[in-house]
């Protein structure tokens, strides 16, 4: 997947990976989210990784497309941010929706179809298989009893 190279008004230059790309496109689907609940999905090594993508990069310190929009508190008295597109970040998907890398859920997805399509492709033929299978041994189980019949009369002539 190609870097894309956002340019802000002011000058500044920041690279948004494939894995900055698939961060802006998680939040594009889910709305807000946890970090935590954001690795998996974009196939992220850590939450480390993820905030360095959102700090360096996505960030309102960097090109301005994700930003903290709520927090709540953790029963141990802690806090868990959720982040969420800007409206720059939702402009920058609109204009880039081609050229932007899907989060590692929706990869898998796909690939999980195309084997589940092949598979139900490789079922249906054994499926005709076997109806052929069934009709042809059905013809000639009534073929052997219609000739076991003529052997019998005519033994009995």
């Amino acid at each position: 997947m190609a870097v894309i190279i956002y340019v802000t008004s002011d000058g500044g230059e920041f690279k948004i990976d494939e894995l900055s790309q698939r961060l802006l496109v998680h939040f594009a689907i889910r709305g807000e989210t946890s970090l935590e609940d954001s690795v998996g999905p974009v196939g992220a090594e850590s939450q480390g990784e993820v905030i360095d993508r959102i700090e360096s990069y996505l960030g309102p310190d960097a090109a301005g497309f994700v930003e903290i929009t709520s927090r709540s508190q953790t029963f141990d008295g802690g806090t868990i941010d959720y982040y969420g597109l800007t409206d720059s970040g939702e402009d920058f998907i609109h204009n880039h929706i081609d050229d932007l890398a899907v989060p590692a859920d929706l990869r898998d997805l796909s690939q999980r179809v195309s084997k589940l399509e092949t598979e139900l492709l490789n079922r249906t033929l054994a499926d005709e298989l076997r109806d052929k299978i069934d009709d042809l041994e059905y013809e000639v189980d009534s073929r052997i009893s219609d000739l076991e019949d003529r052997l019998e009369d005519l033994e009995s002539r």
